[in-house]
């Protein structure tokens, strides 16, 4: 997301000369959400599920089919006739063959399930099922983003703390150069000596890790997003100027996770309807249309004959008895549905205790601002005022050394508080 020193601000999101610049967690999840492979998985599931229905749907519709046969029998069957049909002796039978060595049929069959509920109720049963699948996708999507905005701040943690640590070691620089000169004029000790400069290695150490961990959550960031290992990414961003305003959750009814809960009691009382209605009668109505052609000789045919008929049939079915299986399963699917309704309550208060715990630590994260603020700039203004005080020779390291340990704890609880007024107000928009 690059662009000039104004394409920067009207197109967000652009990749130029294979660097990207994030402005904010939402452009990073614009750029992601249309290379995230989960995503795009949940989203081919949608579809399966979605022909899925189609094809269900389709189990109701009439059916209509060509037919076509050809048989030879090389020899006829022998039906026996009593003989006296054609005056002979009683007790004796002629041998009677019926139709031509060749026989050809072709038709129509039409079939309808006129009335069948339980065919009908799965059909809703699948369309139900096929709307999981958009929900999946939005539920995916959901737990994407919340990892993506966890590494997206994580990386802009460590960018604004190498600054900081940066900053440290320009002072312990100062603070070095300030006693090796007093050593020289023999106002300290070797040792005092010796704790600066292990002040200045230690902050060394401690820029060298920041520089690190920033490394590796952009690197995090990166694969979070999917993005080529090797490409550039900037965050133009920062931690400072997070908003007090408290943020507007849109409430649990329309979480993912809750919306599924509730479509699947939906499709559970569904398949237990199907469940009952499966003993119920059903109907259908079948009709066929065949013509027949019978010949001696399929090349060089002098004796054939062609006729055809048609048949209308309308079928009631009603099982009875099947051993106790219909009642077995229809407890079955009432036990599922009992299941998918204490799913659905238990995500609902598990999605409200989560919103109502994130909300209790973004407010502590306001509360505290002001005061890790104000804190943070106090013992930075101590920290150079007691460099400047050493430099004078109004103050020991004993001292230089107390408000040293108090500002870099100001500064890391400063740096937290603005990372979990930026988390959570995210988390509570989501």
């Amino acid at each position: 997301m690059i662009g000039g020193l104004c394409l920067a601000a009207l197109l967000p999101g652009l990749t130029l000369r294979g660097q990207t610049v994030l402005h904010s967690p939402e452009e990073a999840w614009a750029q992601a959400q249309t290379q995230l492979s989960r995503v795009k998985t949940a989203a081919y599931q949608s579809q399966d599920l979605a022909a899925d229905a189609k094809i269900s749907q389709a189990g109701y519709l009439p059916t209509l089919r060509l037919t076509g046969k050809t048989d030879y029998y090389p020899s006829l069957p022998v039906q026996l006739i009593p003989g006296e049909i054609f005056g002979g002796q009683p007790g004796s039978f002629q041998e009677v063959r019926f139709g031509q060595p060749w026989v050809m049929n072709t038709g129509l069959e039409f079939q309808w399930p006129v009335f069948q509920m339980e065919k009908w109720l799965d059909i809703r049963a699948s369309q139900q099922a096929a709307g999981q699948g958009l929900i999946n996708e939005d539920l995916e999507a959901e737990r994407l983003k919340i990892s993506l905005i966890q590494a997206y701040y994580e990386a802009l943690f460590w960018q604004d703390y190498v600054p900081f640590a940066e900053g440290l070691g320009v002072q312990a620089e100062a603070l070095y150069t300030i006693t090796q000169e007093k050593f020289e004029q023999g106002l300290i000790s070797r040792l005092d000596l010796n704790r600066s400069e292990s002040l200045r290695q230690q902050i060394a150490m401690q820029i060298t890790e920041a520089r690190s961990r920033r490394a590796r959550t952009l690197l995090r960031l990166k694969e979070t997003m999917q993005m080529p290992l090797d490409a550039e990414l900037t965050l133009s961003d920062s931690l400072s100027g997070a908003s007090l305003l408290r943020p507007v959750s849109p409430g649990v009814e329309l979480d993912p996770a809750l919306r599924l809960s509730l479509l699947q009691t939906d499709l559970a009382a569904t398949r237990l309807q199907a469940r009952k209605w499966r003993a119920a009668p059903t109907l259908s109505l079948s009709s066929s249309y065949q013509f027949q052609w019978q010949t001696d000789n399929l090349l060089k045919s002098q004796n054939y004959a062609a006729f055809n008929y048609g048949l209308v049939s309308l079928s009631l079915q009603w099982t009875l008895y099947q051993g106790g299986t219909q009642r077995t399963l229809q407890h079955k699917a009432q036990i599922q549905l009992d299941q998918a309704r204490e799913q659905a309550t238990r995500t609902r208060y598990e999605l409200e205790a989560q919103t109502a715990q994130w909300q209790s630590q973004w407010q502590e994260a306001a509360d505290l601002r002001p005061s890790a603020a104000a804190r943070y700039d106090l013992t930075a203004r101590n920290l150079a005022l007691a460099l400047s005080r050493l430099s004078e020779g109004y103050s020991n390291l004993d001292e230089y050394f107390q408000l040293y340990q108090e500002h870099i704890q100001a500064a890391q609880a400063s740096f937290q508080n603005r990372l979990n007024l930026h988390v959570y107000e995210q988390l509570l928009q989501l």
